[in-house]
C-alpha cells in the first residue's frame, strides 16, 4: 500500500524548520550535516529566475532578488540563537 501525502508549506516555515535542525546538528557535532541543511536554507531562499521577455525599443534594468540567508549564517562564527 503506498501512501501520498500533499502538504504545502511556506518557504519561510521550511527554512525555519531546516534552521532548526542545522542548529541541533552543529549543537551534536555533526558539522557536515549542519553545512548541508544550511545549503538547503539558500536553496530554499534563492529566487529561481525567470526567462526574460524581450522588449520592443524599450528595456528596463533588472532588480536582483532578496539575498540569500545562507551566506550570512555561514559566514558568522556561532550563531547567537
Amino acid at each position: 500500500m503506498q501512501v501520498t501525502l500533499e502538504a504545502s508549506m511556506s518557504p519561510l516555515v521550511l527554512c525555519d524548520r531546516l534552521l532548526s535542525l542545522a542548529q541541533d546538528a552543529d549543537r551534536a557535532g555533526l558539522r557536515r550535516a549542519a553545512e548541508s541543511l544550511l545549503e538547503l536554507v539558500g536553496a530554499v531562499l534563492e529566487p529561481t529566475p525567470k526567462p526574460q521577455r524581450r522588449r520592443s525599443s524599450q528595456s528596463s534594468p533588472t532588480i536582483g532578488g532578496p539575498k540569500s540567508l545562507c551566506g550570512w549564517l555561514t559566514t558568522s562564527p556561532k550563531p547567537a540563537c
